[in-house]
C-alpha cells in the first residue's frame, strides 16, 4: 500500500472515530453545555443554544431539554388529624438556558429527582399537614395550589443560590395540579355524606323562600282582584247592564245565523232572542225547544 493512501486511510478513519466527539447537534427546543477537561472545567456562562457545536475530542458536551417538562408525583400524607391522605401530584416545569452550567456543575441532568422531586413531596407534606382530612377534602384547590408552587420554587432556588447560581431560576416551576386527593374510604364516606345532607338543608331552604314567594304573590293578586271587583261594582247600575244587553243583541242581530228578536215588554227587560228551528238563544247558549202541548194551547 502506499503511503500516500496510507495517510488518506488513517485521517478518514480518525475522522470516523473522532466525529461523534468532536461534531454534536443540539436539537429544537435544546441547549448544551461543554465541559473543557484541560482549560477551566464546566462552562457555567456561555449556553449553547441549537445547531452544530465543535469541541475538542477530550471535552464533554451535555445535552438538556429546555422545553416545557410535565412530571407526576405520588405522596402519602399525613393530616393534622393523624389520618393518612393519598395524593397525586403533577408538576409542570422548564430550565433557564442562561443558568444551565451552574446546573451540570452542581446537579446534573437528574436535577428533577434530585431537586424538584424531593422539595415537592416535602413542601405538599409540610402543608397539608396544616390541615384537617375534612378540611383538605373541601378546601379551595386552587389557594392549596398556588402556595405550594411559591413553597417547592423558593426551596429550589435557595438550593441552588447557595452554590452561586444566577439570580434568576434556573429550574422554573410554572404550575404544580393537585391531580387527586384520596382519602380512607370511611372518612370519605362521612364527608360525602356530610356535604350531601348540606345540600340537602339549602334546597329545602330554597324551596321555603320559593313557596313564601308564591304567598307573596298570591297575596298581591288577591289585592288587585278584590280593588278590581271592587271598582266595578261601583259601575255596576241598571243602565250600564241595559247597555251591555244591547250591544249584544245588536251583536246577535248582526251575526250570519237566522234568529228571531222578541222585544221585552216591560221599560227594563232585555231582548229574547230564537233561532228559526226549535233552538233558543239564551244567556249565550243554544237550548232545544220542546214543542208546546196539545193542552198548553187549550190553555
Amino acid at each position: 500500500m502506499l503511503p500516500g493512501t496510507l495517510s488518506v486511510l488513517l485521517i478518514v478513519v480518525g475522522l470516523v472515530v473522532l466525529f461523534p466527539a468532536t461534531v454534536h447537534f443540539v436539537p429544537p427546543g435544546h441547549a448544551g453545555v461543554r465541559w473543557k477537561r484541560f482549560l477551566g472545567g464546566t462552562e457555567l456562562e456561555n449556553d449553547h443554544r441549537e445547531g452544530v457545536v465543535f469541541t475538542a475530542p477530550w471535552d464533554t458536551f451535555t445535552i438538556y431539554d429546555v422545553r416545557i417538562q410535565l412530571s407526576q408525583v405520588q405522596l402519602d400524607v399525613l393530616m393534622q388529624d393523624g389520618l393518612p391522605l393519598g395524593v397525586t401530584l403533577s408538576i409542570r416545569y422548564h430550565l433557564n438556558r442562561t443558568g444551565l452550567g451552574y446546573l451540570q456543575r452542581y446537579v446534573g441532568r437528574d436535577y428533577f429527582e434530585k431537586l424538584v422531586e424531593p422539595h415537592t413531596a416535602a413542601e405538599a407534606r409540610n402543608l397539608l399537614a396544616l390541615y384537617g382530612a375534612d378540611n383538605v377534602y373541601s378546601a379551595n384547590r386552587k389557594r392549596l395550589q398556588t402556595v405550594l408552587e411559591e413553597l417547592v420554587s423558593a426551596a429550589i432556588r435557595k438550593d441552588l443560590q447557595n452554590v452561586q447560581a444566577p439570580k434568576e431560576d434556573v429550574v422554573k416551576i410554572d404550575e404544580i395540579l393537585l391531580l387527586s386527593i384520596k382519602l380512607p374510604d370511611s372518612i370519605a364516606t362521612a364527608i360525602e355524606t356530610k356535604s350531601a345532607e348540606r345540600q340537602k338543608v339549602e334546597r329545602l331552604e330554597y324551596s321555603i323562600q320559593a313557596e313564601d314567594q308564591e304567598r307573596r304573590r298570591k297575596i298581591v293578586e288577591a289585592n288587585g282582584i278584590r280593588s278590581y271587583q271592587e271598582i266595578i261594582k261601583s259601575s255596576l247600575t241598571n243602565e250600564f247592564l241595559k247597555w251591555k244587553g244591547i250591544e249584544a243583541t245588536v251583536a246577535l242581530a248582526q251575526s250570519p245565523s237566522a234568529k228571531t228578536i222578541i222585544m221585552g215588554a216591560s221599560g227594563g227587560s232585555l231582548p229574547f232572542v230564537l233561532g228559526l228551528g226549535d233552538d233558543v238563544a239564551q244567556g249565550g247558549k243554544t237550548v232545544p225547544m220542546k214543542p208546546a202541548s196539545p193542552s198548553g194551547l187549550s190553555r
